[in-house]
């Protein structure tokens, strides 16, 4: 399964391309963000050259996607190593026998040392393609 969102190019330049993303994936349909205003949500991101040199310089449409196994590393990446880091952390405080406000502080230790392991995911992980 992948996730695909339509953009519209809006500025070029030799680093890469402004591109306009309205919320047209399949979770911002359905949630009520989406229906109370679709205009403002909007965003605009800028994708380096090294994400849009295989698209043509006359496209004006593009389609982003990642596929589930990309989103499933980016989950696992982004939210699942410091829930990690915070139950190792307040399970070794509990497991050597400290009391409660140790605990907290080691949870705390734990959940930014999960923080600092997460790393940037390469830009191979997202797809561009240009829409005929």
């Amino acid at each position: 399964m992948t996730t695909q969102i339509n953009g519209k190019v809006s500025d070029r330049n030799p680093e890469g391309m402004k591109v306009v993303f309205s919320n047209n994936c399949f979770s911002c349909q359905t949630h009520s963000c989406y229906k109370q205003s679709q205009a403002s949500s909007a965003k605009q991101i800028f994708l380096p050259h090294s994400l849009t040199s295989n698209i043509n310089a006359n496209s004006k449409q593009i389609v982003a996607s990642m596929t589930l196994r990309s989103q499933l590393l980016l989950i696992l990446n982004s939210l699942l190593l410091p829930l990690i880091g915070i139950v190792g952390g307040a399970s070794a405080a509990t497991f050597v026998g400290l009391g409660e406000g140790i605990t907290i502080l080691w949870a705390i230790v734990g959940l930014a040392l999960g923080a600092l392991v997460c790393r940037r995911f390469p830009d191979r992980y997202i797809n561009i393609k240009e829409v005929d």
